[in-house]
């Protein structure tokens, strides 16, 4: 029983040692510039996706 052990030991710390993780290099990304048209844009989808669910929710409180 033991030598079960000792090997499921060395397996955990071989496994660990395989899976390291990746170095992540931090990238400063530029802020894209928009229009007060394109927020505006954003903005009307996010209203009528809300709206629909609203409405959807509605009708099925009434159905």
């Amino acid at each position: 029983m033991l030598a079960g052990c000792s090997v499921d030991a060395e397996l955990e710390e071989d496994t660990a040692s395989a899976v390291e993780k990746p170095e992540v290099e931090e990238t400063e990304e530029e802020p894209v510039e928009r229009t007060p048209e394109e927020h505006m844009d954003d903005a009307l989808d996010v209203y009528d996706r809300l709206m629909t669910e609203l409405y959807a929710l509605e009708k099925s409180k009434i159905g």
